[in-house]
């Protein structure tokens, strides 16, 4: 993980934030965050996770912290909901460590939380945003691509997908990355419409010097199978990759952002 000095809150949304957190207090709410991740079969992965949500952690003592996991490691959502809940929490935000709100942050997640409500009637659940469209996640990829500026003449988001992929959301995203980096910027999806192989095919025509953005949480085994696929396929073309978000530490400010919208409701 790479540390910002952006990851902050600017003051203006400290404050608001900070009224919340308050606010609660003063009607003797302890409230508690419930972070979702996908999980992997890399331990190395999952720890990453771990130390993220710990840093986060130390920034924000004033909530109790648990995090779970939606497959490949333990504990799911539900043990981990135990955990928080068992130590006196009487509110749980559940916090998506997700980009997209696809079908794990649409159906899988308020399946575990329908599950605790169950359990826990009296404890009230909310659910955040994921983190894809905030600006400060856009704000991390922008960064990753300005250091390949100056090789390429298009850029193309790689984005995971599924059927339920919001594009609506993945064209102003790729919108504010243009303005932010001054050149055209399109998206393509492994799963889904456009597909990553025909989007670049098509950006052949007009340019020989695209830059990929995986706009993923990891440079993960995905990504790789990814690169190597392209440069089988299209060994003539200049393609240059930047890294993912890894986990960057200013992804804090899009948790923060999201945790504020849900804290006002």
């Amino acid at each position: 993980m790479r540390k910002h000095a952006g990851f902050f809150l600017n003051m203006a949304v400290c404050k608001q934030f900070c009224y919340s957190i308050e606010k609660r207090k003063r009607v003797n709410k302890v409230i508690g965050i419930l972070y979702i991740a996908h999980g992997s079969k890399k331990a190395d992965k999952n720890q990453a996770v771990h130390s993220f949500v710990k840093a986060f952690e130390a920034q924000h003592p004033e909530f109790l912290h648990a995090l779970g996991f939606l497959e490949a490691t333990t504990p799911d959502p539900t043990a981990a909901g135990d955990s928080l809940i068992a130590q006196g929490v009487s509110e749980v935000i559940v916090v998506p460590l997700l980009l997209f709100s696809a079908m794990h942050a649409q159906e899988d997640i308020p399946q575990f939380m329908a599950t605790l409500q169950q359990k826990y009637p009296d404890i009230l659940f909310k659910q955040t945003a994921t983190l894809g469209a905030d600006p400060a996640t856009i704000q991390v990829a922008a960064n990753r691509a300005a250091d390949s500026q100056m090789e390429v003449e298009q850029f193309l988001l790689f984005v995971h997908g599924s059927k339920s992929y919001p594009t609506p959301e993945m064209t102003v995203i790729t919108q504010k990355l243009a303005e932010k980096l001054g050149k055209p910027v399109s998206y393509a999806f492994i799963y889904g419409e456009p597909q990553l192989i025909s989007k670049v095919e098509q950006l052949m025509r007009s340019t020989s010097r695209i830059g990929i953005i995986p706009y993923f949480l990891f440079d993960g085994i995905l990504v790789r199978k990814w690169q190597q696929e392209l440069n089988a396929r299209l060994p003539k073309l200049k393609i240059v990759w930047t890294h993912s978000l890894q986990l960057d530490e200013q992804l804090f400010t899009a948790i923060e952002n999201n945790l504020q919208e849900v804290m006002r409701s």
